[in-house]
């Protein structure tokens, strides 16, 4: 009788946690009701010139900063030349670089280098610091001793 007795209990206390349960709202129910994050695409765009160089430089990405990426058209970049790609930001009378990539230049058909690449995390986290700042970001393209830089906007 005793077994019997217990047994009854336990299905009663089984009946009564699963009507609980079953009231309760489950996690997934209460992490959909999170409001989602808007995001929203950030183009910046800069046109720099320096004879023979000239060309334009667009940074694309998200407002969470999470895929960035740059691309660059230059005319006047002779074939085989090494061309290095700088981001930096200006605060006061200093400059703080963001981003460096060198090439070898290989040219289109349109004798023009177009180039694209994409920012490691370390350099997303610069360009968000800079940005949260209102710091002036800039893009240089140096080919030998020719320097041409230009402010990358918001467009």
């Amino acid at each position: 009788m005793r077994k019997l007795s217990l047994v009854a209990g336990l299905l009663l206390a089984l009946a009564a946690a699963s009507s609980t349960m079953a009231a309760a709202p489950s996690v997934r129910t209460a992490a959909a009701a999170a409001p989602a994050v808007a995001t929203t695409a950030l183009t910046w765009k800069a046109s720099y010139s320096k004879s023979p160089i000239a060309g334009t430089a667009t940074l694309t990405g998200s407002s969470t900063y999470v895929s960035d990426k740059v691309s660059i058209k230059a005319t006047g970049i002779k074939k085989g030349a090494t061309v290095t790609f700088k981001i930096f930001d200006k605060v006061g009378t200093k400059f703080h670089p963001l981003a460096l990539m060198t090439v070898t230049a290989t040219l289109n058909s349109s004798k023009q280098l177009v180039r694209t690449w994409t920012l490691t995390s370390v350099q997303r986290a610069a360009l968000k610091t800079a940005e949260s700042h209102a710091y002036p970001v800039y893009f240089r393209l140096t080919d030998g001793s020719t320097m041409a830089t230009g402010q990358l906007k918001k467009a």
